[in-house]
C-alpha cells in the first residue's frame, strides 16, 4: 500500500501581518501565546473533550452508565469512534469557519483537539489515517477537503502515515438535506469505494469533521468490506471532531 507523507495547508493567514490577531469566534485580541482562538475558547474545548461519551456510537452518556440506547440508531460500521465533543458551541462555529469559511489556519488547532481526544482514549493503535473523501466537484467548489487536512495534521503529530485510499464515486445530495438516517444511508449506497490497495493487517482510522447519523462513516467502512477478504483491514475505527445529537439535522460532508 502506498502511503503519503503528512503535509498540508499553511497554518497562518497573510492578514495577520496587516492587523493585530483577534479570536475568530469572540473577536477579542489574542494573548501572545494564543493562535486563532482565545484561551477561553480553548478552555471550553477542553471541557468538551473531558465529557463522557459512548465509544461505539459517539453519543453523550452519563458517566458510569451501562448500555447506550443510541447505538442501534447510529450504525457506524466501525469498531469504535473517538470524538472531541458534541456539535455545539464552540466546535460548531469553528467547524463552519474551517469548512465553509476557508479559515485554513484552524486545521492544526482542530487536529490538535482530535489528538488530545485520542490521547484521552488511551492512545489506541493507529496504523494509517484515511480521510473521508469528497466528490471531486464538491472539493473543487470548496477548494479543499477538510477531512484530508485534519488527517494530514494528525499524521504529522502522531508520526503515522495517511492515505487517500477512498474515492467518492458519485455525487450525492448534501447529507444535511437528506432527512432520516435511512435516507442518508440510501444516498450513500455505493458512493464510496476503496482504491485497489492492500490494507491487510492495518488498523485503519477514518477521519471526518462531523458525524450525524453515521451514514458516511458506514459507507466508508463498507467500501473496505467490498474488497477481497485478503485485502481488507484488520480493524476500522473513526476519529471525528464532533458528533451531533440524533434529534438534530446538522451539516455533514
Amino acid at each position: 500500500m502506498r502511503l503519503r507523507n503528512p503535509g498540508g495547508i499553511g497554518a497562518t493567514g497573510s492578514f495577520d501581518l496587516l492587523m493585530p490577531p483577534t479570536c475568530w469566534l469572540t473577536g477579542i485580541p489574542l494573548a501572545q501565546h494564543d493562535v486563532a482562538v482565545s484561551s477561553s475558547i480553548r478552555d471550553e474545548l477542553a471541557v468538551q473533550i473531558q465529557a463522557p461519551y459512548c465509544h461505539r456510537c459517539g453519543a453523550n452518556r452519563t458517566r458510569g452508565a451501562g448500555h447506550c440506547p443510541l447505538c442501534p440508531q447510529r450504525r457506524l460500521g466501525t469498531a469504535e469512534i473517538i470524538r472531541v465533543g458534541e456539535y455545539t458551541h464552540p466546535l460548531k462555529e469553528l467547524i463552519a469557519k474551517f469548512k465553509f469559511g476557508r479559515h485554513w489556519a484552524l486545521a492544526p488547532l482542530l487536529a490538535t483537539q482530535m489528538l488530545e481526544a485520542w490521547e484521552r482514549s488511551g492512545q489506541p493503535r493507529v496504523d494509517v489515517l484515511v480521510p473521508i473523501p469528497l466528490h471531486w466537484w464538491r472539493e473543487f467548489g470548496r477548494g479543499f477537503n477538510q477531512s484530508r487536512e485534519l488527517a494530514r495534521f494528525l499524521a504529522r503529530r502522531m508520526g503515522k502515515p495517511f492515505a487517500d485510499g477512498l474515492v467518492r464515486r458519485k455525487r450525492t445530495p448534501r447529507q444535511s438535506l437528506a432527512g432520516s438516517a435511512n435516507q442518508r444511508r440510501e444516498n450513500l449506497r455505493g458512493a464510496i469505494a476503496s482504491k485497489p490497495l492492500d490494507w491487510s493487517g492495518q488498523h485503519v482510522w477514518l477521519v471526518d469533521d462531523v458525524c450525524t447519523t453515521g451514514s458516511t462513516l458506514h459507507a466508508a467502512a463498507m467500501a473496505f468490506a467490498a474488497l477481497p477478504q485478503e485485502y481488507q483491514p484488520e480493524r476500522i475505527s473513526a476519529m471525528v471532531l464532533a458528533v451531533t445529537g440524533m434529534e438534530r439535522n446538522s451539516s455533514t460532508s
